[in-house]
């Protein structure tokens, strides 16, 4: 009885062991694999108010804080996918007043998400925001624009930074 408790004692540790030698080549095999993806991420926000937007005017978020891969341009609010992937962007808009605003993420022209923010009184200030994981190849371009109404009004300033758009390429 002690020989068996014994071998098996061995057994398991010896596949303990194992285990945690796979376990140590995986994590080296996938650091090594993520360092040679291309590196993409972007994050902008609005400093000024964005008056009388028409319908599919494009919201362009003119500040950047980050633009790993150089793949957002401020001055256009596109952003042009360097490399086939799955992405995730996210995206939101701020009204103060009276105001309704919604806005569509959009890819080569066609909308993917929406978003809205809708105030009642004149001293309210609302956020509406969308997040979307996107399959995406080279060289689609993805924005925010106003939608369904004409003659909007996006509010941010470059102090509260409430109108973000913000993107990642995940692999």
């Amino acid at each position: 009885m002690d020989t068996q408790e014994e071998t098996k004692k061995q057994y398991n540790i010896k596949s303990i062991s194992r285990r945690n030698k796979d376990k140590r080549k995986l994590k080296s095999f996938t650091r090594a694999n993520r360092e040679l993806l291309e590196r993409v991420a972007f994050s902008s926000f609005l400093d000024h108010n964005l008056e009388h937007l028409g319908i599919n005017h494009p919201i362009i978020y003119n500040k950047v804080l980050l633009n790993e891969g150089s793949a957002y341009n401020n001055n256009s609010g596109m952003f042009t996918c360097p490399t086939d992937g799955l992405y995730v962007f996210y995206f939101s808009v701020s009204t103060n007043g009276v105001h309704q605003v919604v806005a569509k993420l959009v890819v080569d022209g066609t909308n993917q998400v929406d978003a809205i923010s809708v105030t009642f009184h004149t001293y309210h200030e609302a956020q509406g925001g969308n997040l979307v994981v996107l399959s995406l190849q080279s060289g689609q371009q993805v924005w925010v624009a106003n939608y369904r109404y004409v003659d909007k009004s996006v509010q941010d300033s470059n102090a509260s930074r409430f109108s973000t758009f913000s993107g990642i390429l995940l692999y």
